[in-house]
């Protein structure tokens, strides 16, 4: 397990260590054109495409009243990728379906639940019955790996499960093969909050 400092702080005075996980990343995805590159990279294993330069917001309200936690915007603006940062608390009452629907008024995007992997058994079940519930149709999951899954809702927008240890181990090794040992480092403090959560789940 990765210690760190900013893992310390983070899991003893924070009540809510997503938004500081959500925080971070966002600042490490607009300081690198390296991270945000590997994290895109990643997702495209859910059969998405994205706009090159992408930037990313935190707690980006809509007319929708839902709130995702971070939003990676084309420069028209447009939503291109919404991402859920979970560790252990519950979904909202927008998970996913208004979100869902959000990126279905566009017709392309894609839904990303970043979380520990051994929540997947139970968060994959959940965000396809509330999909069912709302009168969306599910495609089978296609199971990558044990740590990312993709499931496509109305044969369109993807719901991507992805584990914190698979997005900060791809984003990490690529900041060191590109020599940006410092965002390299911030990787590492975000690190060390996700192990310890996942811990002491």
């Amino acid at each position: 397990m990765a210690d760190s400092l900013f893992g310390h702080l983070a899991h003893n005075f924070s009540a809510h260590p997503e938004n500081l996980a959500t925080e971070a990343l966002a600042y490490i995805l607009n300081k690198s054109s390296v991270a945000r590159g590997a994290f895109m990279r990643l997702l495209s294993q859910g059969g998405g495409s994205f706009p090159p330069d992408l930037r990313f917001i935190t707690q980006a309200a809509g007319p929708d009243q839902a709130i995702p936690d971070l939003v990676g915007c084309a420069t028209d603006n447009s939503q291109a990728v919404i991402c859920e940062a979970k560790f252990w608390a519950g979904l909202t009452d927008h998970q996913p379906v208004t979100y869902i629907r959000r990126l279905l008024e566009n017709k392309q995007g894609m839904l990303v639940f970043i979380a520990p992997a051994r929540r997947f058994t139970t968060l994959q079940p959940e965000l396809i019955r509330r999909c069912h519930e709302a009168a969306l149709t599910t495609d089978p999951t296609n199971t990558i790996s044990a740590e990312f899954s993709i499931t496509r809702v109305q044969n369109l927008i993807p719901i991507v499960l992805c584990s914190w240890r698979i997005l900060l181990n791809t984003i990490q090794t690529r900041l060191e093969e590109e020599g940006e040992h410092g965002s390299a480092a911030d990787i590492r403090q975000l690190t060390g909050l996700c192990d310890q959560m996942d811990s002491e789940a």
